[in-house]
């Protein structure tokens, strides 16, 4: 399922989430590995990059540099950038990085929860389900302006599991809050196209206004 936010848009808001409490999301792969330019090359890797997998827009944190994946090469090899703050910029070199541990985890299944609730919201279908009498997702003609709202949604859902077992004045439960209302704020603001008929025009456009929205 193609979600509208990644991790490298989690990343660049909390950055620290995939460095210091990775085991919140799924680990995908992990080992040593050197950086020249925008070229990561696993020198020890216990899951190839292919088999993970490992996709366009998850984060890698190598000695603590945390990165974006811009592209995977081969079973030991990814194109690698620091966190651009659009994805349409060219990719930024982080500098040479010699022997550093390295680790890849994904939020991607926090990400999907708030995917499919954003869609059922619109009475739209997820992309790989069956089909139904519902539209599917590619009705949508302005998907990039619900990254942002998915990114809060998911945030919230990972930090709040990060700190259920502790004080809702822990700085994990603040922040989780924090996300939670940011999400409440996009929901307010945000607006669908949509295009119903399939010619390129939008004939429906949809508010996330009414209606309870839970993301945990």
């Amino acid at each position: 399922m193609e979600t509208f936010a990644r991790d490298r848009d989690l990343a660049i808001l909390e950055p620290w989430l995939y460095r210091d409490m990775a085991w919140l999301g799924q680990t995908l792969c992990r080992g040593t590995a050197n950086v020249s330019g925008t070229i990561l090359e696993a020198t020890a890797v216990d899951n190839a990059f292919t088999a993970a997998p490992v996709e366009d827009g998850m984060v890698v944190v190598v000695g603590g540099a945390v990165l974006e994946v811009r592209g995977v090469l081969g079973e030991t090899f990814l194109e690698v950038s620091m966190l651009r703050s659009s994805r349409t910029e060219d990719s930024i070199a982080p500098g040479t990085i010699t022997g550093a541990t390295f680790h890849l985890s994904t939020f991607k299944p926090q990400i999907g929860v708030v995917h499919r609730q954003v869609l059922a919201a619109l009475g739209l279908r997820p992309m790989g389900e069956p089909l139904d009498e519902r539209m599917s997702e590619l009705a949508i003609l302005n998907p990039r302006d619900l990254d942002l709202l998915e990114t809060h949604g998911a945030l919230h859902i990972a930090l709040a599991a990060g700190g259920a077992l502790q004080d809702r004045l822990a700085p994990i439960n603040v922040r989780a809050e924090r996300h939670k209302r940011l999400f409440g704020d996009e929901r307010a603001k945000t607006t669908v196209r949509i295009d119903t008929d399939g010619d390129g025009a939008a004939d429906v456009v949809k508010g996330l206004r009414v209606g309870r929205f839970v993301v945990g």
